[in-house]
C-alpha cells in the first residue's frame, strides 16, 4: 500500500513597515475615497488586523498626515524645471492640478491645516524659484505664493467636488428671477453648459500670469 503525504504550503506575508502602510492607504483612498476608508479595511487589504497597523502609525490622524505628505512629496518631485518664469508658473499650477485630480481626497484631508509641511514647503520653494526672474519685491512674492497656491487649490477643490460644466438652471430657480433676468440667463446658460473644468483652469492660469506681469513691471 502506497502512503501519500500532504505538504501544506504557507504563503509568507510581506513584512509591514510604515512606508508600506502609508502607500497602501494612499492606494485605497485613490480607489475608494475617504468615505470607504477605515483602519479595519486597510488591515484587511494588508492581511493583518487593524490593531497591527498601530505598530507603524500612532492613530488614524497620524496615518492621514503621512498619506498627505507622501502625495505632496510626489508632487514636489514631479515638477519640471522650465527656463521662462511664465511657463514655469503655468507648469507648476498644472502639476498641482494633476496631483489633485489623481488624488481627489487630498483636499479633504488637508482640511484646516495651517502649518506648512516639509513636502509642501519644497513645492512652494519651487514656485518661489520659478518666480525669481520676475524680480518681485519680497512682500509681493509672499502674497503671490499664497494667491497662486490657494487660488489654484480652491479651483481644484471645486473641480473635484462640483465639476463643470453647469447642468443648467431649473424652472424653479428661474421663477425667483425677474423676467428680464430670465432672458439674460437663457443666453448665459448656453455658454455655461459648454464651459468645463479645462476651460476654467486655463482661464485661471491666464489670469494669474496677467496679474504677475502687471506686478513685475
Amino acid at each position: 500500500m502506497t502512503a501519500f503525504t500532504t505538504t501544506t504550503t504557507t504563503t509568507k506575508r510581506p513584512r509591514l513597515d510604515r512606508m508600506t502602510v502609508v502607500a497602501a492607504a494612499r492606494d485605497m483612498l485613490d480607489e475608494q475615497g475617504v468615505a470607504a476608508f477605515s483602519m479595519a479595511r486597510l488591515g484587511e487589504r494588508l492581511g493583518v488586523t487593524a490593531m497591527a497597523l498601530y505598530r507603524h502609525v500612532e492613530d488614524r490622524a497620524d496615518l492621514e498626515t503621512a498619506v498627505v505628505e507622501l502625495v505632496l512629496r510626489e508632487l514636489a518631485s514631479s515638477q519640471e524645471h522650465v527656463e521662462e518664469w511664465e511657463s514655469g508658473v503655468a507648469a507648476w499650477m498644472h502639476s498641482v492640478r494633476r496631483c489633485w485630480v489623481a488624488h481627489p481626497w487630498i483636499g479633504g484631508l488637508l482640511g484646516t491645516r495651517t502649518d506648512v509641511s516639509a513636502p509642501w514647503l519644497v513645492a512652494m520653494e519651487r514656485l518661489a524659484a520659478v518666480l525669481a526672474p520676475a524680480r518681485l519685491p519680497a512682500t509681493v512674492l509672499a502674497q503671490e505664493l499664497v494667491l497662486i497656491s490657494r487660488g489654484t487649490i480652491g479651483v481644484l477643490w471645486q473641480e473635484v467636488n462640483a465639476p463643470l460644466p453647469q447642468s443648467g438652471v431649473t424652472a424653479r430657480s428661474f421663477a425667483h428671477l425677474p423676467v428680464t433676468a430670465r432672458r439674460r440667463w437663457d443666453s448665459l446658460m448656453k455658454v455655461l453648459r459648454t464651459y468645463g473644468n479645462d476651460e476654467l483652469f486655463d482661464d485661471h492660469v491666464a489670469a494669474t500670469l496677467e496679474r504677475l506681469r502687471a506686478r513685475s513691471s
